[in-house]
């Protein structure tokens, strides 16, 4: 094993989003995936999903087993997003799973407007993800500047 922490991350991330793409057979009706729903929904949404998720997942897998990277800074992102992702995907899944226990629920997701489901997605994204990320990117920036002025510093 490579790297313990990163195999444990992967294997993770890989599987919540086998999971997502699993779930989302039982909930399409009502997926607010914006790449889902501008390919109209159905198979074609399915199957483009499908290869989307798996793509990344071979990706990862590549990054983990060439185990090269250029900087530090390049790995911390890298164990970032594999962390914020599995979040927000597990928070993905979740939902889908209670759609399935829930019909109730589904039924009334299913009817709210694409545009207003797209837009909830995005705002999801956004507050899962994208600022976390941008937290982190500005604390680490910030780390790597000051410990020029550290005294004594532990390498």
């Amino acid at each position: 094993m490579r790297n313990p922490i990163t195999f444990i991350l992967i294997f993770l991330f890989s599987l919540v989003n086998i999971l997502d793409i699993i779930t989302t057979f039982f909930i399409h009706r009502a997926e607010s995936n914006p790449l889902f729903n501008w390919l109209g929904g159905g198979v074609i949404g399915l199957i483009f999903l499908i290869v989307y998720k798996l793509s990344f997942i071979v990706i990862v897998w590549a990054m983990y087993y060439y185990n090269s990277f250029k900087s530090r800074f390049q790995f911390f992102l890298f164990i970032l997003i594999l962390v914020l992702s599995t979040s927000l995907v597990s928070m993905a899944v979740y939902s889908n799973i209670y759609g399935m226990m829930h019909k109730e629920v589904l039924d009334a997701a299913a009817n709210v407007p694409t545009q207003q489901r797209v837009v909830q997605y995005f705002s999801f994204v956004s507050i899962v993800y994208v600022l976390p990320m941008l937290f982190c990117i500005l604390a680490y920036w910030l780390h790597e500047k000051g410990l020029k002025y550290i005294r004594g510093l532990i390498k």
